[in-house]
């Protein structure tokens, strides 16, 4: 028999459409727990028990020159940025019998982009693939490789997330886009299980397994038309696991990854409701030298401005005004330009923001950086994850 998955593109809904072993079709994907426990560096690998789960990582680069400029220097800005995104997406949660390499238990969709803040220019890539020899390839603990998808078409390569014994490596390649990377990262600060104790509620009906590395030492190399920079820097990297999707009425989110100066970190998300639906929030404030705090929904973020998107005729917000109850910052967190919107060229593909932003205190002092992701905005842009 056939069981199709929601995916979000229209060539992934045709390839979701595999036959299924005997059996497989009545198969449950593993709910998230509270309870959960965890087994690092194990958990940082695939676990096809879970429907979805994602690696994400954004961060900010300077030319390796030996100059000793620092990014983290307050007042002055990067000269890079970038993402780098694997998502899993299980088709099947249960081996397929027989031997036809056409049958396929996932789908690997890779996002990335690069970000010349100097000049005001975005560039995204993205490729999608069902797992089959020669397309993609999913490891296990301890493989060094827990990620592998072919490049773009059009492009000779591939794109990896790899364990380097202490941190991720990533690489991407897109000819098309005229970008590339080669990137290694080893652990500045610990992680951090997000919500309570890993556990992340999204809203009345869905929840992940949540952890983050908010500071990962970085270098490696870049590539922009051709021309290669060896650069440093520094990276946040998230990663989820869950089973569901978002709530009834739910449409999208908001999430913010803040590195300030002082070296505290903030992660906050907003997963937005319609007309009438309740919407969820949640954060967590990370001192440099004290536990993780829960901050639940105790802040808020109002919009101070908005920026329409010539190409697809988008509007999001691209300056705010974060609130913590409690604390006598006020941020002002503000698009480093609005021109980051990540555009999709597969059809049937979602569109969504993702950037860097600068943040300032209400004096217009340098706080900190750090990346915001838009998701749901525009006609048929809901994530379907």
């Amino acid at each position: 028999m056939k069981m199709c998955k929601r995916i979000p593109t229209s060539l992934a809904i045709i390839l979701a459409c595999v036959p299924l072993a005997d059996g497989a079709a009545g198969a449950e994907w593993l709910d998230v727990k509270p309870d959960h426990v965890w087994q690092f560096p194990a958990d940082h690998w695939p676990n096809e028990d879970y429907r979805v789960e994602w690696w994400y990582f954004t961060g900010f680069l300077d030319p390796d020159a030996g100059s000793g400029r620092g990014i983290e220097t307050p007042g002055r800005l990067p000269s890079y940025a970038y993402q780098f995104t694997f998502f899993r997406i299980g088709l099947a949660n249960a081996p397929h019998a027989g031997a036809s390499q056409w049958r396929s238990r996932n789908l690997i969709m890779g996002h990335a982009s690069l970000i010349d803040l100097e000049r005001s220019r975005h560039r995204f890539s993205e490729s999608i693939y069902r797992d089959a020899p020669l397309l993609t390839h999913t490891g296990t603990w301890p493989d060094t490789v827990l990620v592998r998808s072919r490049a773009p078409a059009g492009t000779d390569g591939v794109w990896t997330l790899a364990w380097n014994g202490a941190g991720f490596d990533v690489a991407m390649t897109d000819d098309a886009a005229g970008i590339a990377f080669q990137l290694r990262t080893k652990p500045r600060a610990p992680l951090v299980l997000q919500g309570r104790a890993g556990y992340s509620v999204k809203g009345p009906t869905n929840a992940s397994l949540y952890y983050s590395f908010p500071r990962l030492d970085t270098e490696g190399t870049i590539v922009w038309d051709g021309r290669t920079v060896p650069v440093r820097g520094t990276t946040w990297m998230d990663r989820e696991l869950s089973s569901g999707h978002l709530s009834e009425g739910q449409t999208g989110w908001d999430w913010f990854s803040l590195r300030m100066n002082d070296g505290t970190d903030i992660m906050l998300y907003a997963v937005r409701g319609g007309a009438g639906t309740a919407g969820h929030r949640a954060g967590t404030w990370i001192a440099r030298d004290a536990p993780p705090e829960y901050l639940g929904d105790a802040w808020t973020a109002e919009t101070k401005q908005t920026w329409k998107s010539e190409e697809t005729g988008i509007e999001y917000p691209v300056a705010w005004e974060i609130r913590m109850p409690g604390r006598a910052l006020v941020l002002h967190v503000e698009a480093l330009f609005p021109e980051q919107e990540n555009r999709t060229r597969i059809p049937g593909g979602i569109n969504y923001w993702e950037g860097a932003v600068r943040v300032r205190d209400e004096s217009g002092k340098e706080r900190g950086i750090g990346f915001v992701e838009m998701t749901g905005y525009g006609e048929g842009n809901r994530p379907p994850l």
